[in-house]
């Protein structure tokens, strides 16, 4: 068993994701060449990307170079490769459905609008909603939290959201490792350069998929790469982009449609759950305020826009309160 020059290039990324986790060595640069593929990179993101990229290179060129394992495992041919990556990216989809499933699940519990972020507060305030949900990120939170080990205090790992989206979101421990070993299995048989790519491609999806869902910037950018090696079959023309752009833009044309759909101009409507201590709305421009079993309903009238709002919420009502959902504008970010 040898290592080539791809199991090489998978070493020395692996061991910058370990550097840039145990130091933060050159974090500011990596976050800002990162942030256009990774929707606002975070060092967690970045060290994933890494790490999870370097072991596909590395695994791959040890499997294709093993006369043993690799026939065994794969017979090498990227016509039963190409059935590997359609398990990997079948996997990746139908995961994020039920992602979304989850964000309607949990507004249909507390009998509020789907059209909402989530804020669960404890230990650490977390946010979820259809347009960028976190559900399954909370089970790496709660797997981390089980092994006893406590994620950097800059590294928000969901971990409030899990009370609130078990058991469903266990499903993200047979799905990514399902992935993954599809995705690694469908590289045996294709050429360094489609290796590469593929790596980038399925590495990046899977961050998206665990971190932001379907319509999350990462998890279109790495899906639309690996539809693009799925329809390519090893070769490229022109034509092979048609189907995974129209794929990735149909995805794009639904996300907006809920975004935009969703939204409300003329106010904001903040639904705090379990509210039992007081807390100063002054700076909210309360405009209403209703009381409905375990919920508190403030209605707001619109100033600055939801992340403001929302992290004013994170700390105003830490230790005060469940959790809230609120509504949004999609037009505060434009």
């Amino acid at each position: 068993m040898r290592i080539d020059r791809l199991g090489l290039t998978g070493i020395v990324l692996i061991i910058l994701g370990g550097i840039l986790l145990k130091t933060g060595f050159m974090d500011n640069a990596v976050a800002t060449v990162l942030w256009p593929i990774l929707e606002g990179s975070s060092e967690g993101k970045a060290v994933i990307l890494l790490v999870m990229m370097g072991s596909l290179l590395l695994l791959s060129s040890l499997i294709t170079s093993s006369s043993r394992l690799n026939p065994k495992i794969f017979p090498g041919k990227w016509f039963n490769g190409r059935r590997y990556l359609l398990i990997s990216l079948v996997t990746m989809f139908v995961t994020c459905v039920v992602g979304l499933l989850i964000e309607v699940w949990i507004r249909l519990k507390f009998n509020v609008s789907l059209f909402t972020v989530f804020t669960a507060m404890n230990p650490t305030p977390s946010t979820t909603s259809i347009m960028h949900t976190h559900v399954f990120k909370s089970v790496i939170g709660y797997m981390v939290s089980l092994m006893g080990e406590t994620a950097p205090h800059h590294i928000n790992t969901g971990l409030a959201i899990i009370q609130y989206s078990s058991p469903f979101a266990f499903l993200a421990l047979v799905s990514l490792p399902l992935a993954y070993i599809a995705g690694l299995l469908a590289m045996t048989g294709m050429r360094d350069s489609y290796k590469v790519v593929t790596s980038f491609g399925l590495t990046v999806a899977i961050i998206g998929m665990m971190d932001g869902g379907m319509f999350s910037q990462p998890f279109l950018i790495g899906f639309g790469i690996l539809l693009f090696i799925y329809s390519a079959k090893n070769s490229f023309s022109p034509r092979t982009l048609v189907k995974p752009v129209l794929i990735i833009f149909l995805i794009i044309l639904a996300g907006f449609a809920i975004e935009i759909g969703g939204t409300n101009t003329d106010h904001y409507t903040l639904t705090v759950i379990n509210q039992h201590e007081p807390v100063n709305m002054t700076s909210y421009n309360v405009t209403d305020v209703q009381h409905i079993d375990d919920k508190t309903i403030y209605t707001l009238k619109p100033s600055g826009g939801d992340k403001e709002i929302i992290k004013k919420v994170f700390v105003d009502f830490k230790g005060k309160a469940d959790g809230s959902f609120m509504t949004w504008n999609f037009y505060s970010y434009v």
